[in-house]
């Protein structure tokens, strides 16, 4: 529900933009709308709150966990400027000891503060905060913008529990496809994916090669489950390159364009 809400912001943001002004009516008739296309179902708040104070909590335990790796950290550098005043070896070891679990507790953290919880892909909060400087791109690369297709179909007819396994499917299927540590599958909002291309790319055309056989692979697929007994689904997509400091909402929008002339490609509108 948290990430139907996303996107319903992000869409409604996205409409109105081109607004010179924008009321508060305008706003909520155009979010009410996308709201109800994206499933967000206002009578069920309790279940909205649950969701979004599940993120929140997650948040606050990891921030509660990284301070006291903060505070441990520092308490480690009084005690190892003592020991080396005393030429304490072993009081060295220990804290060096301890610095190797401290960091591999840290990378801990920082993996579950930037992985989305159902998809296990990287999530919004890495691309904003981690990857992206001052929404600018740090180098230069390809961005491709992914979107499920007919995904409210699935989730009407057979429920948004066999919905959340077609997510979970395309994430670890885009990872499987693309096992190079200059591709990183990025879960955007709902049913949108993206897949950040940068360092060592390939050209363009082998990247629409690569991707058009990625998305005639998964159209032959067929995923079961206990619901039914066989669903195939497919994607759509689109490709934009960027430069370093290239406006990342100016590549998203020109690959958002580009996945919606591929997805009339795909259904043969």
């Amino acid at each position: 529900m948290s990430n139907a809400l996303m996107k319903t912001t992000y869409t409604t943001k996205k409409q109105l933009k081109a607004q010179d002004i924008v009321l508060p009516s305008d706003y909520s008739k155009v979010f009410e709308k996308n709201a109800k296309q994206n499933g967000v179902n206002f009578e069920k708040k309790d279940v909205i709150l649950n969701e979004l104070n599940y993120e929140e909590n997650k948040i606050n335990a990891i921030v509660k966990e990284t301070n006291k790796n903060l505070i441990q950290l520092g308490s480690s550098a009084q005690t190892a400027q003592t020991a080396i005043i005393n030429k304490d070896t072993k009081t060295l070891n220990d804290i060096e000891q301890d610095m190797i679990k401290m960091q591999g507790q840290i990378a801990f953290l920082q993996t579950e503060l930037f992985t989305d919880t159902l998809t296990k892909a990287k999530n919004r909060r890495w691309f904003n905060d981690f990857y992206l400087i001052d929404n600018k791109c740090p180098n230069h690369g390809c961005l491709a913008f992914i979107d499920l297709n007919d995904f409210k179909i699935i989730n009407d007819n057979y429920g948004h529990i066999l919905g959340d396994q077609v997510l979970r499917y395309l994430a670890d299927y885009l990872k499987k496809s693309l096992p190079f540590e200059w591709a990183n599958v990025v879960r955007y909002a709902g049913d949108e994916f993206m897949i950040i291309f940068d360092k060592a790319f390939p050209d363009t055309k082998s990247l629409e090669e690569k991707m058009d056989k990625i998305q005639k692979d998964l159209s032959t697929k067929t995923l079961k489950s206990k619901q039914v007994e066989k669903i195939q689904f497919s994607f759509s997509y689109g490709l934009a390159m960027f430069n370093k400091d290239d406006n990342f909402d100016n590549i998203i929008e020109l690959a958002d364009e580009r996945m919606y002339e591929n997805k009339k490609k795909v259904k043969g509108l």
